[in-house]
């Protein structure tokens, strides 16, 4: 907190009355922050999207933010663990992968085990890869999206090349993002 105080130009008293410590900084920060990054996956979603294509836009935007506001993501990746950030991250990849499980014969309960798995790698990845920085931004999101895929390969999400059905994705992501906006 004394370093977000000297950084912002305000002393630390002023931090905790406006943002009630770090829980409260962090929170604010989400939601801007979070906002922003659902805003950015929002976007396009109209337009036909196979799953691959899914998969690397969400990992990309991701990343490019970390890239972007490494010190911000530290931050929040430190303080987040009472939030329920990973939840609601998971919710609509956990409906997309139960959705794609049940239509094709498979349980739609097996979307939450695999979601928090997915996002676990990429969370835990992309935050080695912030710090260490030993490949390209891209290189990164290439080896990161062949190894989600081959996790969903595994438990039989393929990609055909058909366009996957992301209305309802689109419009929860953007209800999501005009709440925190």
């Amino acid at each position: 907190m004394d370093q977000v105080a000297d950084e912002a130009g305000v002393s630390k008293a002023t931090l905790y009355d406006n943002f009630d410590g770090k829980r409260g900084l962090t929170e604010a920060l989400l939601d801007r922050y979070g906002g922003r990054i659902l805003g950015q996956m929002a976007v396009g979603l109209d337009q036909p999207r196979t799953a691959q294509e899914l998969v690397r836009g969400g990992i990309g935007i991701f990343v490019r933010f970390i890239e972007t506001d490494p010190e911000i993501y530290r931050f929040i990746a430190t303080n987040a663990g009472e939030t329920s950030v990973i939840e609601e991250t998971a919710e609509p990849i956990r409906d997309l992968i139960g959705a794609y499980l049940e239509a094709s014969g498979g349980s739609r309960a097996a979307g939450e085990p695999v979601a928090h798995a997915l996002l676990g790698a990429v969370f835990i990845s992309a935050e080695w890869w912030a710090e260490k920085r030993t490949m390209p931004r891209t290189e990164f999101v290439d080896h990161l999206v062949a190894f989600v895929w081959a996790g969903l390969a595994g438990i039989g999400i393929t990609d055909d090349g058909r366009p996957v059905d992301l209305t309802l994705l689109a419009r929860t992501l953007a209800e999501e993002a005009a709440k925190t906006s």
